[in-house]
């Protein structure tokens, strides 16, 4: 198998995809979202959430490329 087979970035390329186009499109709502913000307050406390929501996958995905990078150094090094 190739290197770039068997890479984490090969295999979340597609999640990673998915979620970049799920967020790109809540920029639409979020303008739309802040021209009536002071008469919704629900929408204030939707926006508040999947600002949460992307801090979170943010965080998640970088915990997953940092164990990612610390096993491909170790198993370099070991198979040197």
């Amino acid at each position: 198998m190739l290197k770039s087979e068997t890479s984490l970035g090969f295999m979340m390329k597609p999640h990673i995809g998915i979620l970049e186009k799920e967020l790109s499109s809540l920029t639409y709502v979020f303008k739309d979202a802040t021209k009536v913000q002071h008469e919704h307050e629900i929408l204030k406390d939707f926006q508040k959430y999947t600002v949460s929501l992307a801090y979170e996958a943010e965080v998640a995905i970088d915990f997953i490329l940092v164990q990612y990078n610390v096993l491909e150094l170790f198993f370099v090094h070991f198979l040197e």
